[in-house]
């Protein structure tokens, strides 16, 4: 009897142990990512610095703010911001093509930023979440092909902060940046389907972040999401898995049936 009571704070310190170490294996799991968009946010910052309007520059500040607002404005207001009488040769939306108010995600940047009153201040917020989201989509296609969290978190954060991502489109043009936030969550999302046989959900998610891509109106976009199909594809013909490849093309082909209403009005005015 004294034997079984002196086990029973045993067996209990033990599962007591066990239970924190998984706790404390479930943070540090955590801690390359934290880390990564903890740098990526330091980074994204530190232009600011020297030059405070460093992303409120060129395109940003000629075209894209004031499309981003009104865009906003009329969606908040329930009014379709197809036509902007008042904007001139600028407001013919439907026929721009690269506004992105097709995009969900640079959408809900317009709207989430809409409130602030500094327009320089609210376009480079949208901007820095771009920025964690090149990073986010980095570490997970980096994880898919095999990377150690850390080297996966150290390739997000360069890229985010690579030259051209942060002192090109960073500074003047938000839809590359959008592109380079989007396209590795698209390569990660088809080639996630292709590994998982094509599921019903798997083609789903896959063509949602396809169609992200190109849909920032932006044709660069269109080009880089082919590259992408393309990555893919060859996997698949190294895999010696020749029907992927006619899955791929309807994914493909459902996205391009997508992204009409985005370029056709362009192209036919």
């Amino acid at each position: 009897m004294n034997s079984a009571r002196e086990l029973r704070p045993i067996a209990r310190t033990s599962d007591e142990t066990r239970d924190n170490s998984a706790s404390l294996d479930g943070r540090r799991s955590w801690l390359p990512v934290v880390s990564m968009l903890g740098a990526t946010l330091v980074g994204s910052l530190l232009p600011l610095i020297r030059t405070p309007t460093f992303y409120y520059w060129d395109d940003t500040a000629g075209v894209a703010v004031g499309v981003w607002q009104r865009i906003a404005e009329n969606v908040i207001s329930g009014t379709p911001p197809f036509l902007q009488i008042d904007m001139w040769r600028g407001g013919n939306f439907i026929a721009e093509a690269a506004t992105g108010m097709w995009n969900p995600v640079m959408l809900g940047l317009m709207v989430g930023t809409y409130p602030l009153d500094d327009v320089g201040i609210a376009i480079t917020v949208a901007k820095f979440v771009l920025f964690l989201l090149t990073s986010g989509g980095v570490y997970v296609l980096a994880r898919s092909f095999g990377a150690t969290p850390w080297l996966a978190a150290v390739a997000g954060t360069t890229l985010a902060l690579s030259g051209w991502a942060l002192f090109m489109d960073g500074s003047s043009w938000i839809n590359g940046t959008a592109i380079t936030a989007l396209t590795p969550w698209a390569w990660w999302a088809l080639r996630r389907c292709y590994l998982g046989g094509f599921r019903p959900g798997g083609i789903i998610v896959a063509a949602i972040f396809a169609y992200l891509v190109p849909s920032t109106g932006n044709p660069y976009g269109v080009l880089t999401l082919a590259v992408v199909f393309l990555a893919v594809a060859v996997e698949a013909i190294l895999a010696r898995r020749p029907k992927a490849l006619l899955w791929l093309a309807a994914i493909g082909a459902g996205v391009v049936l997508t992204v009409v209403v985005v370029y056709l009005p362009f192209l036919l005015t």
